[in-house]
């Protein structure tokens, strides 16, 4: 059975080794005559493995063998590289065990690999923005909360980010706010509750805070993506 955290990071976290950045099967065919990213992987003498990015031109995918569910993949690297043929899984991986072989490549379509750089670029910017900003103070969200035009600021023309700092980790977690409701309790608590538009979270907090406490695994902060 998962954890918390396994089930928060799944739903909310960045994961290189995520399905959503893996060509279902066969998938890699419609990128017959197109330029993709090979993806190189060698392991170094320390153990580590070295990552090189590449254009490449697949010019056939061919020879489907049933018994090894494999392809033979013609390809080239670059506008002028000679071609090459490499035995590919229907998820554009080499076929061969890696740990044995000490290399693997994979073919991932250009926009799936664009997807990948913005999705680690944006949460590498929201870690720094977790380090650097506060959580929006209790006036700005009180005012949002109580506002008629909550649904369209949250859902169209701002950006209010859930941005959540597991203990012991580096990386953060994140969701856009869809909906927010405060209340005041008494003296500086107030009652906080914020929803994804599927799952909502309820806090009790003090209007000093500069983060909050999440389910006793982590803290949080409600961040404004705008620079301000």
């Amino acid at each position: 059975m998962k954890t918390r955290e396994e089930i928060l990071k799944e739903k909310y976290g960045f994961s290189k080794a995520s399905y959503k950045y893996i060509p279902k099967g066969a998938e890699i065919l419609k990128s017959i005559g197109q330029v993709v990213i090979c993806v190189d992987y060698t392991r170094q003498e320390d153990g580590t493995w070295k990552t090189e990015y590449q254009k490449a031109l697949i010019i056939k995918i061919s020879d489907f063998d049933p018994l090894t569910m494999t392809y033979k993949c013609k390809y080239k690297i670059g506008e002028d590289g000679d071609e090459q043929e490499l035995q590919i899984i229907p998820e554009g991986y080499s076929w061969g065990n890696p740990e044995e072989t000490g290399w693997m490549k994979r073919f991932l379509p250009y926009s799936l690999h664009c997807q990948f750089v913005e999705d680690e670029l944006f949460y590498s910017h929201l870690a720094d923005l977790y380090e650097s900003k506060k959580t929006l103070d209790i006036e700005f969200l009180f005012n949002l909360s109580q506002s008629k035009e909550k649904k369209t600021q949250l859902k169209y023309s701002r950006h209010i980010s859930a941005v959540i700092r597991l203990s012991g980790e580096k990386e953060v977690l994140y969701f856009r706010i869809q909906d927010i409701t405060l209340r005041h309790k008494s003296g500086k608590s107030y009652s906080l509750k914020i929803s994804d538009g599927e799952n909502s979270y309820t806090f009790m907090i003090t209007s000093d805070q500069e983060e909050y406490d999440f389910e006793n695994i982590g803290k949080i902060k409600i961040i404004d993506l705008c620079t301000n």
